[in-house]
């Protein structure tokens, strides 16, 4: 997939992104976020500050770190069980609303998915996933200051990990 960023004379970035909708530089630049290896399990969502001048708190408790975005599902979670039951993963689905779902799945779908639950390690989570029920919409917000270079961690709730 083609970055999504536009430059400021309107074309679009060249580079190309496996992860996230646009490409590692423009992630950085516009989000402070990059993909890479974790240091718990697999690839990892780490705080990135795009110039080094800026200061060493990427993001301040309470911010915004990254929209949890996914193609929306509306069923009834008795629907969405058989569903489960029949083969669908459901390693990236956030509940958001009554018969709402977020499906992250798509490696291109957003960079939250990338959080991963430090559950387990000498980690601590800190951002928590906050869900705006009526907009049907989700998204990691910080627990704590975080800052530049370090992982972001979700704890994935209890419900995750009963069915690991």
């Amino acid at each position: 997939m083609r970055c999504a960023y536009i430059k400021p004379d309107g074309i679009q970035c060249r580079n190309h992104t496996l992860k996230g909708n646009f490409c590692w530089l423009h992630a950085k630049q516009q989000y402070h976020l990059h993909i890479k290896k974790s240091e718990i399990h697999g690839l990892g969502l780490f705080a990135e500050k795009a110039k080094k001048k800026e200061p060493d708190t990427v993001f301040k408790k309470g911010q915004t770190v990254a929209p949890y975005t996914g193609n929306v599902l509306k069923m009834s979670e008795n629907d969405l069980d058989k569903l489960i039951d029949k083969g669908l993963n459901d390693k990236y689905i956030v509940t958001a609303g009554k018969n709402y779902f977020i499906d992250g799945i798509n490696p291109n779908s957003s960079y939250a998915r990338f959080a991963n639950d430090s559950r387990g390690t000498k980690f601590v989570n800190n951002t928590k996933l906050s869900v705006n029920i009526k907009e049907h919409t989700a998204s990691l917000k910080a627990t704590t200051n975080i800052k530049n270079g370090k992982e972001i961690f979700v704890g994935y709730g209890r419900k995750y990990w009963l069915n690991r």
